[in-house]
């Protein structure tokens, strides 16, 4: 077991560190990564406030992780009260905001004694489905708040060297995403086959995008590829391992993609644990753990470029549908495949759990002894 991390009280006593993780909206990426923070640091006291979003992804184990479980309200300034509640009330040694919102919450409710963590999972003005004029606002309120902040713990190093832009005296810390082997296996509920595969589908390559249908994700890019792919007569299915808005859902599939739809976090693992290779086309993002869990699953990983990608070393990447279709017809070679298995084995390397225990333990202990001095 690893060691307690300790808090050391004015009396001289020891203590778990309190950590209060506020998450404004709980599901895919950032509940998986919450998971790891709580998996990988055993010696803290760690509680989550947390709103499950509608049709959010279900399946975690932050029920039985957690030390404590409670749920925000629906809508903002209910949250915001309720997130001033529980902050009063519990008196955490360290507040972990996730998200964007969260982090507005937590960090226009700064208290003396109480040392903050924000995580972006992906910054706002990152965005490329708003106009200009609205990611400069959003990088406007997230350079006022970075005064406020005590530490970014950021997930990618492309998030890193942002935080690091803002005009605030923030400390930077990069906390690597990370999958556990043991864990993931444990949760996968392995399904044989995608509906609608009644055999006629054998010896045909399948491949897969992960989470939900959103703007962030870039279904369009995915669709274009999967049309493309259908006009050249390709011997290879497409499928999304999630679902959505109604449209998004039957655009995809008009374009013949298998949709899924919604599915439990355990079983849309288990679906992708029985396609060929994985393919993301996001257009911004911070550090996507489900590029991780496909390569956990010793998957090929096809990926549309972007500088998160691009920080992380994530190759191949391919700048627009006709390069990804070129990509994955090559997939039809088992030596290829087996090429890119090997890639996907050296970016988990990087990735390892026990680089995120070392920097969340620094992080936290930290954190916690300038709560208790303050």
């Amino acid at each position: 077991m690893l060691p307690a991390i300790v808090s050391s009280t004015r009396e001289g006593s020891t203590r778990p560190i309190q950590v209060l993780h506020v998450v404004e909206s709980l599901g895919g990426g950032v509940a998986t990564a919450l998971e790891s923070y709580i998996r990988n640091t055993p010696g803290q006291a760690h509680t989550v406030l947390a709103w499950r979003r509608d049709g959010a992804q279900t399946g975690d184990a932050l029920d039985r992780l957690a030390t404590t479980m409670l749920s925000l309200p629906a809508g903002r300034l209910a949250q915001l009260r309720a997130v001033r509640h529980h902050v009063a009330r519990l008196r955490p040694d360290v507040i972990h905001a996730h998200s964007s919102y969260a982090g507005l919450y937590v960090r226009l409710l700064r208290r003396p004694g109480r040392s903050l963590v924000y995580t972006p999972h992906g910054y706002p003005f990152e965005r490329r489905d708003v106009p200009a004029a609205l990611r400069s606002l959003f990088w406007l309120v997230e350079a006022a708040l970075s005064f406020r902040g005590t530490c970014v713990a950021a997930v990618g190093p492309r998030e890193a060297r942002l935080a690091e832009r803002l005009p605030g005296h923030q400390l930077v810390m990069y906390v690597p995403n990370v999958v556990d082997h043991l864990a993931l296996a444990s949760s996968i509920q392995l399904a044989s086959s995608p509906p609608g595969d009644n055999g006629e589908n054998v010896g045909r390559l399948r491949v897969a995008a992960l989470g939900r249908i959103t703007a962030q994700k870039s279904p369009g890019f995915f669709r274009s590829a999967a049309r493309l792919s259908r006009e050249r007569r390709l011997p290879v299915d497409w499928i999304w391992v999630g679902g959505g808005d109604f449209e998004d859902e039957r655009a995809l599939r008009e374009a013949g993609v298998l949709v899924t739809g919604w599915l439990s976090r355990p079983a849309a693992l288990g679906r992708l644990s029985t396609v060929d290779a994985y393919v993301h086309t996001a257009a911004w993002e911070g550090a996507p753990l489900s590029v991780l869990e496909a390569a956990a699953l010793d998957l090929p990983i096809l990926a549309r470029r972007s500088p998160a990608l691009e920080a992380l070393g994530v190759e191949p990447l391919h700048d627009n549908p006709e390069s990804l279709v070129a990509a994955v017809a090559g997939l039809l070679d088992e030596q290829r495949r087996e090429q890119l298995r090997a890639r996907s084995r050296s970016l988990l390397q990087k990735h390892a759990p026990d680089a995120q225990r070392r920097t969340l333990e620094q992080l936290y202990a930290t954190a916690g002894h300038a709560a208790v001095r303050t």
